[in-house]
């Protein structure tokens, strides 16, 4: 189980809150997997894709207004990684339970690598624009 701590937070409410949000699902995929109930992972599955295309487009327009200089870089990563969501999602769709159980643990995989590589990585080196550049409107609350 992978829990949200304050040295994860890149210092914008909004993201840290997606951010949180996906840490919750990789803990309820773990979950799921455990209790092999598939139609939940099919759930979160379908939950996944919603959250690349908002939470990447949330992300993207705070790089953009900040004018963060490897905005084009980070682009890249979350097309990347929006393509592997899409596919696994697309392989567990029509799967047997067998190959469910293998893309339910491709998916933990993938997630928990994003979540180490990406964004206690890579967002982290936008941390320090956030306070000065960012427009508080996109922040959200704090």
């Amino acid at each position: 189980m992978i829990v949200w701590r304050d040295v994860m937070s890149v210092g914008a409410p909004a993201l840290d809150a997606d951010h949180r949000g996906l840490i919750e699902s990789i803990n309820a995929v773990e979950h799921w997997i455990g209790m092999e109930t598939w139609a939940q992972v099919e759930l979160i599955s379908d939950d996944l894709l919603r959250y690349v295309d908002e939470h990447f487009h949330r992300e993207e327009a705070i790089l953009t207004a900040m004018e963060y200089p490897d905005l084009a870089h980070h682009k890249a990563q979350h097309a990347a990684m929006a393509a592997k969501i899409r596919f696994l999602h697309g392989k567990f769709s029509g799967a047997t339970v067998d190959e469910k159980r293998t893309c339910a643990h491709l998916l933990t995989k993938t997630l928990g690598e994003w979540l180490i590589n990406h964004i206690l990585k890579e967002d982290m080196r936008y941390r320090n624009f956030i306070p000065r550049k960012a427009p508080a409107r996109l922040l959200g609350p704090r």
